[in-house]
């Protein structure tokens, strides 16, 4: 069992094949939870998501704000051109352009 001070691998949350307005907040949620004991990076695989809406978008970068104040990462996959990247185009969040599992080791 995985104490507090022990770092756990990092958590894969696969988000559904199409985040709106209307499910962005359980989106989320869902990366928040991933954040068991000892857990300090999720990755949000959003490899399979067809598109996203700006509400949506805002609350995966606020999932990501509310990780980092308490010292934790969440990095997203994204496929490349996505609208994710072209919507934040931000150096400072752990964008990737390729799959999940590249992401753990980096």
């Amino acid at each position: 069992m995985l104490d507090q001070d022990t770092c756990a691998p990092p958590v894969v949350v696969t988000l559904p094949g199409q985040i709106s307005t209307a499910n962005a907040e359980q989106a989320a949620e869902q990366i928040s939870a991933a954040f068991t004991p000892g857990v300090t990076t999720v990755i949000a695989d959003l490899t399979s998501t067809a598109c996203h809406d700006r509400s949506a978008v805002r609350h995966l970068l606020k999932a990501h704000r509310k990780a980092a104040v308490r010292g934790r990462q969440v990095r997203f996959a994204i496929r490349p051109g996505g609208l994710l990247r072209r919507i934040t185009g931000s150096p400072r969040v752990w964008w990737r352009l390729d799959s999940p599992q590249m992401l753990s080791s980096g």
